[in-house]
């Protein structure tokens, strides 16, 4: 296990880190980030819980950038970051290994607990809104089609006003 503070650079907007033996603790034992041409690539929510939980340094150029920092910077391109953050933490704290998808209106891939990232599929794709916040029917029935046709439950994730976080299991049925 790494004891040391790994450090991550912030180019053109991506979380980069490039110490060997820190992408191989981070990827292959703790499951964070994708490999790209030799160096591991963070997603924002996984970086900003790193440096949360202090096991992550951000620098731009020289200047190391604070969680608040980091959060500003991340926040422009994702207005959702918050959320994703918080839903993430909590899952993370509770010894679930949660991957983050880029782009998607799914948020994370989850893995049930203990399970091998490398061989076992993920059980559960969870969708992370906030309480109040209107959901178009249409963005639930493409989440539960894509679930159904990848063979996952749907877990919504629905953070309230004071930041507490429940979820929820999403079925369909067919008639």
């Amino acid at each position: 296990m790494q004891s040391r503070v790994a450090k991550a650079y912030l180019e053109a907007e991506r979380i980069i880190i490039k110490d060997r033996d820190l992408i191989n603790d981070l990827h292959y034992n703790r499951h964070y980030g994708r490999i790209e041409n030799g160096k591991l690539i963070l997603h924002p929510v996984e970086a900003l819980y790193l440096v949360y939980t202090g096991k992550l340094e951000v620098y731009d150029n020289d200047k190391k950038l604070s969680f608040e920092d980091l959060v500003k910077r991340l926040s422009h391109n994702d207005e959702k970051l918050w959320i994703r953050f918080l839903v993430y933490m909590d899952l993370r704290r509770r010894g679930l290994i949660a991957l983050p998808l880029k782009g998607r209106d799914v948020t994370f891939l989850l893995y049930s607990r203990g399970a091998d990232v490398n061989y076992d599929a993920a059980k559960y794709l969870v969708y992370a809104v906030s309480e109040g916040v209107r959901i178009d029917f249409r963005d639930l029935a493409r989440i539960a089609e894509e679930a159904r046709r990848s063979r996952k439950e749907v877990i919504l994730a629905v953070m309230d006003r004071q930041g507490e976080i429940a979820y929820y299991s999403m079925n369909t049925i067919s008639l």
